[in-house]
């Protein structure tokens, strides 16, 4: 079972970059089709896979989805491959983030500059701003 599902427009590189710490899967390859819907994805498919963590580009989905206990959400920006795997092991090292459990229910936008999020049964957005990086 994936602990990471990546959405198709996110680059087949950044699957091979984050296998070498993590479970990942990627759809229209190894779980779901090409071109799902998000209201086939989410929260469908995501909620048949259980405990999934999905990675997409897609910044709209931020504002438009809700909050749900089954999975997290994180919208990442459209940088290199290799960007976007270090935002994935930066957050991960976050306090709150670290496990499957603790993302659970949580949508997330990651910036250069920080970490957002709505978590279910509450009310407002939280804002994280990055550790500075140690030299």
């Amino acid at each position: 079972m994936p602990q990471i599902v990546l959405d198709e427009n996110v680059h087949r590189k950044v699957k091979s970059l984050l296998q070498s710490w993590i479970t990942v899967e990627q759809i229209g390859h190894e779980v779901g089709r090409s071109g799902m819907t998000d209201q086939n994805i989410i929260p469908g498919l995501l909620l048949e896979v259980k405990r999934v963590t999905f990675i997409t580009h897609d910044e709209r989905l931020y504002r438009r989805c809700h909050p749900h206990a089954g999975y997290c959400l994180i919208i990442l920006p459209e940088r290199s491959a290799a960007e976007v795997a270090s935002f994935m092991r930066r957050l991960f090292r976050l306090q709150g983030f670290r496990t499957v459990r603790s993302r659970m229910g949580k949508v997330i936008q990651i910036t250069e500059h920080n970490v957002r999020w709505k978590e279910p049964r509450s009310p407002r957005e939280r804002i994280l701003s990055w550790p500075r990086k140690e030299k």
